[in-house]
């Protein structure tokens, strides 16, 4: 189909120390047959820590979990009873072994999480498997930003290696963010540290980035299609949504506190600060997030919820029975009394309500994730194709059973086809190494490799 007006693809609108990413519109394409052709797969993964309560004793299958992913129809599935070995014993740390092994099928050995914290160039930070989805894939990593990662809870004490979940390699870690404001400035700033929205923005008249590259909309708007001036209207309807959420935000972000403490339970700023903004913290980015993704600003991303063994109250969940909403607390469930006969964590002494309460933390967040991969399905490029539609995206944990601790029976949603190379319609629940998972997704990527960790096969029905 030819077309009198066309503009690049990687077109921004662009204003004095702003630049705005535009998704894919109809001008974009002069031949829909060879667009529909190109495909760039996008990647996102969902971190939750502190396992899930397991109806199960034997293969901890959180069968609770299962009806929520049901929502997304064949474009969703999990895959249970998966099994992390590398991780020494006896443990040292069991949180902090799970989750730096997880994801790169090798041992990492740590003994003292506040006087030997591994350094970034540790050579144990090798390369995470979804550095090898971005490498194997030129749009993806071309992309102005290589890999997009969030964190929403974390405390200082732990260490950077504590809440970085994605590495290229020793000395290589992907820089994460914690502040929606500084994905918006990445996203929406032309230069580095340019800010074109915040409290104390000199220019009070601006109110939003929109305001800067004002002219380019308008230039935009003369010559796009009827039905691209709706897609772009929507568009920036979003991005006004984002700065309304931004502006109602404190400052509290701004004001990290470094100090060490003694006390490894207790979350960076959890009291004032963490559980009080995480649910809109999370909607922020999660919208920032589809943007980048939407535009190819990014074609992969992750959030991590909160760091492993994180203890950040999940205060914006309804339905508590018990006293506690500590998400750490809740993963001993049935654990009452610590070793001074004091409640644990915050638990209270009715096992079968801190049972409920732990499922209802799991259900919601898992929820939250089936949510906004329909928010992706909802994110339709000219000929029809979702985001959804062309991403992978995985929910899950660096272990399975939450009072264990065990690397056993871990259990992961899937979401979307990544463009038709993954198949997430699945109900997969034989035993087998993590690794099978990782080396199946790698492949369906394009990477070339023969043997990550302990993989034993490709899943064939993924």
């Amino acid at each position: 189909m030819n077309k009198k007006w066309h503009i690049n693809r990687r077109t921004f609108l662009k204003g004095l120390g702003a630049t705005v990413a535009l998704p894919t519109l109809d001008i974009m394409i002069l031949n829909e047959k060879a667009y529909a052709n190109t495909n760039t797969p996008h990647f996102f993964f969902d971190f939750v820590p502190n396992g899930y309560f397991a109806e199960e004793e034997t293969n901890y299958i959180p069968r609770h979990m299962i009806p929520v992913v049901e929502r997304l129809g064949d474009q969703g599935g999990y895959v249970a009873s998966l099994s992390n070995p590398f991780r020494h014993k006896p443990l040292a740390y069991p949180h902090m072994e799970n989750f730096l092994s997880f994801m790169r099928a090798q041992p990492f050995r740590h003994t003292d999480v506040m006087n030997n914290l591994p350094a970034p160039g540790n050579q144990n930070f090798t390369k995470t498997f979804d550095q090898y989805l971005v490498d194997a894939n030129s749009g993806m990593a071309n992309a102005r930003i290589r890999t997009l990662s969030v964190i929403l809870g974390y405390n200082t004490n732990r260490g950077f290696s504590f809440r970085t979940l994605s590495w290229r390699g020793p000395g290589k870690p992907i820089a994460h963010y914690y502040n929606p404001r500084e994905v918006y400035n990445q996203l929406f700033s032309l230069k580095p540290n340019t800010v074109v929205v915040n409290s104390n923005n000199r220019n009070k008249n601006l109110k939003s980035v929109l305001d800067v590259v004002k002219e380019s909309i308008n230039n935009l708007n003369k010559k796009a299609s009827a039905k691209d001036k709706i897609k772009l209207d929507q568009y920036y309807t979003g991005i006004r949504e984002i700065e309304r959420g931004l502006s109602s935000l404190d400052d509290a972000t701004k004001e990290f506190n470094c100090e060490l403490s003694s006390n490894l339970n207790k979350d960076f700023k959890e009291q004032n600060y963490q559980h009080q903004t995480f649910k809109q913290r999370l909607d922020i980015m999660q919208e920032l997030l589809l943007i980048a993704h939407e535009c190819e600003v990014t074609h992969c991303s992750n959030i991590m919820r909160a760091y492993p063994a994180s203890t950040i109250q999940n205060s914006w969940v309804s339905g508590f029975k018990g006293p506690n909403k500590s998400w750490h607390g809740l993963s001993h469930y049935d654990t009452v009394k610590d070793a001074n006969g004091k409640p644990y964590q915050g638990n209270g002494a009715n096992i079968s309500h801190n049972r409920h309460d732990f499922q209802l933390i799991n259900k919601w967040h898992a929820s939250n994730f089936v949510d906004f991969a329909l928010k992706m399905k909802g994110r339709v490029d000219p000929v029809g194709k979702s985001l959804l539609d062309k991403t992978l995206l995985v929910h899950g944990s660096c272990q399975g059973k939450g009072p264990v601790h065990k690397p056993d029976g871990l259990f992961y949603l899937l979401a979307g086809n990544a463009g038709g190379r993954i198949k997430p319609n699945q109900k997969l629940e034989k035993k087998q190494t993590l690794a099978n998972l990782w080396l199946t997704v790698m492949k369906r990527y394009g990477v070339d490799i023969s043997k990550f960790g302990d993989a034993t096969q490709v899943i064939p029905s993924i």
